[in-house]
This record gives structure tokens, C-alpha cells and sequence, in this order.
């Protein structure tokens, strides 16, 4: 987990970052407080806002985003991705916009007052006004990973073109750059390995009200998995007992809770890891 960012009264420079998995009121990534900061080429992703702005918080002056992923943010009111308020204007080109969560304004949220001017973006479920934006899934190569670099069918790489249409090697959408291969571990090359200690992200994620959590031990042992609130309170006992080495997958049902961050725990022997989900209804 890398902390995130508090802006004041400065013209700071963000850069070169993964930022995630970080929680706070306001900005669960970046929190610009009268400040116009430019934010270049990070990875804003996995953040949690208990009221706005989940990946980028603005109010009031200017910042500069351009060429970040910003993907799978959540924000307990409005702005998943990014929230501008009193005359926020704020300036982004080259972004990925994706996947992130709110009450209002899954991607973007302004008040009356404030505006983005927004180019060369993808961003879901909204076409954006300005120059060759657009809205398609992004096709990362690993995104349960945080390997976000794109797959050559991305349609952000066909998006990399002037404002003629002309192919433009210059314009960069993201904080990666494109080809899945360099990326490949040794398994994805049909190597069989042996199982190793491992948890995955849940999927679908965000869900509602289902999901399937899955994880591999190496050897038999006594396995727990349970599920936290915010608060760290336990909110689901899994399992509690014995398993044997491989592959496991265990169904979550949340008909009961309600929408916002979860945290899913697995202890075997002496590993543990922990992930997030978001439910959202």
C-alpha cells in the first residue's frame, strides 16, 4: 500500500506513484486543498473515500491531471474517481477513468461551480465532451495485479490519434504503455508449478450481492478465511478448519450487509493476506 497525497496552499508535483488501497473523509488517493497540483503518469487505484472523491478530491484552484489510471476507486457519497468542488477547473488529458464507484458520479463529480476540461480519456459510462475521448473498456493486461498496462486490441491504443484521426505514437493514454507479454510469469507459459500461498482479488468485484473468493495453499493445513467491515469488526466466519494443498474457492453471500467496503482475510499456518471488495447494491 502506498500513502496518499495531502495538497495545501502548493503547486506540488505527483508524480511516478502507485497510490492505493488508502483511506480517508475526503480523497482516498490524492486530497488537493486550495492547491493546483500536477498529477502525471500514476496508478490511483483501490482507494476508499468514506464521504467524496475516492481516487482525486479538488477544491477550489486548478490541478493539472494527465496520463493516470484511475481505476476501481470508491467513494461513499459522490465522485468514485475524481470530485471537483467551489471552482475547481481542473485540467486532464491522457487518463483512464474506470470502474470507480459512488452514490453520485461513478467517474466525475462537479458542482455547479466547477468544471473539467477533458481530452484524450476514456471514461465509462460517460462520452465527455472534448477531443477524442471515448468510453470502451480499457483492456488491461492484469488488472488483479496492478499490472495496468494495455493489451494491443485496447481500444485506448486505437484511440491514440490526433484530432484528423492521424495515428499519433506521442499520445499516450494511462499511466502504462501497451504489450501484455514482458508482463507474463512463468505459469502463464503453461509451466506446471507447484501450488504456492496465494489469494486472489474476488470476482465480480464490485458485486451485488454474490461473489467468489479464491486461494491456493501449498500443502494441507488449517485454514480461516473471514470478512471485516471498515471498522474491523468480523462480519463472516468462511472457513475454520482443515484443507488440502491446491486450488479453493468459497462463495460469499452479502444479501444482508449493505453497499460499501469490505475487507476478506485468509490466515494458513504462518501466511495471511488480505483484499478488498466492494459491494455495491
Amino acid at each position: 500500500m502506498v500513502v496518499g497525497f495531502v495538497a495545501l496552499n502548493l503547486i506540488p508535483n505527483i508524480s511516478n506513484n502507485t497510490i492505493n488501497e488508502n483511506l480517508a473523509g475526503a480523497g482516498g488517493g490524492i486530497h488537493c486543498d486550495e492547491s493546483s497540483p500536477v498529477i502525471n503518469n500514476n496508478t490511483i487505484t483501490g482507494n476508499y473515500a468514506t464521504y467524496f472523491g475516492g481516487g482525486i478530491y479538488c477544491i477550489e484552484y486548478s490541478p493539472t491531471i494527465s496520463n493516470n489510471t484511475i481505476n476501481e476507486n470508491f467513494a461513499n457519497n459522490r465522485g468514485g474517481g475524481i470530485y471537483c468542488v467551489y471552482n475547481s477547473h481542473a485540467e486532464a488529458v491522457n487518463n483512464i477513468l474506470w470502474a470507480n464507484i459512488a452514490t453520485e458520479g461513478n467517474e466525475i463529480y462537479l458542482d455547479g461551480s466547477s468544471s473539467v476540461t477533458i481530452t484524450y480519456s476514456d471514461i465509462q459510462d460517460t462520452l465527455w465532451p472534448g477531443e477524442s475521448n471515448i468510453d470502451a473498456d480499457p483492456y488491461f493486461c492484469f488488472s488483479d495485479t496492478a499490472y495496468y498496462w494495455l493489451t494491443e486490441n485496447s481500444p485506448c491504443v486505437e484511440a491514440r490519434c490526433d484530432s484528423l484521426g492521424n495515428p499519433d505514437s506521442t499520445v499516450n493514454i494511462g499511466a502504462f504503455g501497451i504489450g501484455c507479454e514482458e508482463h507474463l510469469d512463468i505459469s502463464d507459459r503453461n509451466i506446471v508449478l507447484p501450488y504456492s500461498f496465494t489469494l486472489s482479488q474476488n470476482y465480480p468485484n464490485p458485486f451485488n450481492p454474490t461473489t467468489t473468493i479464491s486461494f491456493a495453499i501449498e500443502h494441507p493445513q488449517f485454514v480461516t478465511l473471514k470478512v471485516y467491515d471498515l471498522l474491523g469488526r468480523e462480519i463472516r466466519t468462511l472457513i475454520d478448519g482443515d484443507r488440502q494443498a491446491g486450488q479453493h474457492t468459497v462463495p460469499f453471500d452479502a444479501s444482508n450487509l449493505s453497499s460499501g467496503m469490505y475487507f476478506y482475510h485468509l490466515q494458513a499456518g504462518d501466511m495471511a493476506e488480505s483484499k478488498r471488495m466492494v459491494l455495491l447494491k
